[in-house]
């Protein structure tokens, strides 16, 4: 299984925040150096370009405490609007 769960800027075509989950995920930072690195299982794009090919680079989503066990989208919802301090 694997989902994400995201804040956009539509006027600007740039992520905010976006969460991928999945254990078989894989994801290359800074592709096309001589420090690509490719990180596995769900991980983080913070403030990110929205084109499939542009390159951004990830955080493990390790070094987020409160989202390491989430295996289903309706676990994720009320940390991530926690994290992202949205307001009702």
């Amino acid at each position: 299984t694997k989902f994400s769960i995201m804040l956009v800027f539509r006027k600007i075509n740039r992520t905010l925040i976006r969460f991928d989950f999945g254990e078989k995920l894989r994801h290359k930072n800074n592709m096309g150096t001589n420090h690509e690195k490719v990180i596995t299982g769900s991980y983080v794009h913070i403030y990110s370009p929205n084109g499939k090919y542009d390159k951004k680079n990830v955080i493990p989503i390790s070094k987020f405490s409160e989202f390491v066990n989430i295996k289903s989208i309706k676990e994720c919802l009320d940390p991530f609007i926690k994290y992202t301090n949205i307001k009702w």
